[in-house]
């Protein structure tokens, strides 16, 4: 899935390459971002019984967003950004199952969101602005204890406030960096 994902992206991200024109500024109206990422995300994962965690702990995994944005002025935009969170849990540190035949826990969460974006600085090779985006989430947990698989899985939704940078080093390819 991750790697349709990936080959679909870059596709569709050099493709838009060459039907997008090129602007004299790094945002404005009529522009088409597109954005392919990859990065570290943070969570805290919790073990419990009857709603009281018996141990909090954070942990560290990596995303893989995918953003499309539209300059509907020359400082407002809209979009959409779809990604996963992939996490390897260690169940040993949190159940006290040494000496069992535990595997290790993969734990996931994806989103499709709707994007809002002000881009506050907008110059010909940067752009910062700030995002708020809402949408629907879900989480999946799965794992092996031994003796059988299992998996759970829940939907929800999502919403998020963030900050965005972008330094262009040619008319139509950049870095970013998100923090949200």
């Amino acid at each position: 899935m991750k790697h349709t994902t990936l080959i679909t992206s870059t596709f569709l991200l050099c493709t838009l390459a060459f039907i997008v024109p090129a602007h004299s500024q790094a945002f404005k109206k009529g522009s088409l971002l597109v954005g392919l990422t990859e990065g570290s995300t943070s969570s805290v994962y919790s073990v419990g019984e009857n709603n009281n965690p018996v141990r909090n702990e954070p942990i560290h995994g990596v995303r893989d967003p995918l953003s499309l944005e539209y300059g509907i002025t020359n400082h407002w935009g809209i979009g959409i950004s779809m990604g996963t969170d992939i996490f390897n849990i260690n169940p040993n540190s949190f159940y006290g199952t040494d000496g069992l035949p535990v595997t290790g826990v993969k734990s996931t969460t994806s989103e499709l969101t709707l994007d809002a974006s002000y881009h506050f600085y907008v110059s010909k090779r940067n752009d910062l602005s700030l995002t708020a985006s809402v949408g629907s989430s879900s989480v999946s947990i799965k794992g092996n204890n031994g003796d059988s698989k299992y998996q759970y899985t829940a939907n929800g939704g999502i919403m998020r406030f963030g900050i965005h940078a972008r330094h262009y080093f040619c008319k139509r390819i950049g870095v970013i960096g998100m923090l949200t």
